[in-house]
């Protein structure tokens, strides 16, 4: 799987809410069986999935 991108309105930002969107588009595709699941973020994003256990593949392998 792969996900696109997910935003949440700047005046609901730093609630969690983020973090619940990932967790639930995760949670729904492992119960369908995926096993892996990759990303392409903007820079400014950047932080936000660090925070979230996301692993930086760029700076991984170097």
């Amino acid at each position: 799987m792969r996900l696109v991108s997910v935003a949440v309105d700047s005046n609901f930002q730093n609630q969690g809410i983020g973090f619940l969107l990932l967790k639930q588009v995760i949670d729904d595709h492992q119960n369908r069986g995926y096993v892996a699941f990759s990303l392409t973020a903007r820079a400014s994003d950047h932080d936000f999935y660090l925070k979230n256990d996301y692993l930086d593949i760029i700076n991984y392998y170097m």
